[in-house]
């Protein structure tokens, strides 16, 4: 019988920015941008791990039109950064087949604010996969706090490591989308979740 899950709070741990600046291995931050089927990704890192990855479409989100070419990094600023370009290969392979079994990022927590999302955050990217949904109850229950649905909206909310932290795998209690980023952008839950229902073999989702 494994471990009983660790309980996570409601509240968010105070987050002490003066500490954090103080680190000095957070300060150069890389920022570059992923062509992706449907869309330019941001990409930020610092030599410490992964800071973020965002959608840079309309907000709401434009129509959803599949590119042809997609793959490279473009306008990349900052200096060299080997967490960059490890995103970079594992979105290209989320895109070919999110099936695929390709290591993550290392993702950098230093710069996080609330770290009471972390562990939501990991139990999710580490237990559910491609394909699959969770509700926020469940989520919540798999964390060791059945109460804290809530809390796990609130940490979907915050989450800053798209597709990593795979935050669109998660639902309402009755399957439905639920608001993905504040609903502004349910057509691209719907396209990712067509995406890892797909074969293996097949080309990213077309809308």
């Amino acid at each position: 019988m494994g471990a009983k899950p660790k309980k996570f709070s409601n509240s968010a741990t105070k987050w002490d920015k003066h500490a954090w600046l103080a680190t000095s291995q957070h300060k150069d931050t890389s920022l570059a941008t992923f062509v992706s089927p449907i869309c330019d990704i941001k990409i930020a890192a610092c030599k410490a791990g992964l800071h973020s990855i965002s959608w840079e479409m309309g907000d709401p989100c434009d129509e959803l039109k599949a590119r042809e070419v997609w793959g490279d990094v473009t306008s990349h600023s900052g200096p060299d950064c080997q967490h960059i370009e490890e995103a970079a290969q594992w979105l290209r392979s989320f895109f070919r087949n999110p099936h695929q079994r390709t290591p993550a990022p290392k993702l950098c927590y230093g710069q996080v604010k609330a770290v009471s999302c972390i562990p939501i955050w990991e139990k999710l990217k580490d237990e559910v996969g491609p394909g699959e949904t969770i509700s926020y109850g469940q989520l919540a229950a798999l964390c060791g706090n059945p109460k804290a649905s809530r809390h796990v909206g609130y940490a979907m909310g915050h989450n800053s490591f798209g597709l990593v932290v795979p935050c669109h795998r998660v639902v309402t209690a009755g399957g439905a989308l639920g608001n993905y980023c504040r609903g502004r952008k349910n057509p691209l839950k719907v396209w990712l979740h067509e995406h890892e229902r797909a074969p293996p073999s097949a080309e990213p989702a077309k809308r």
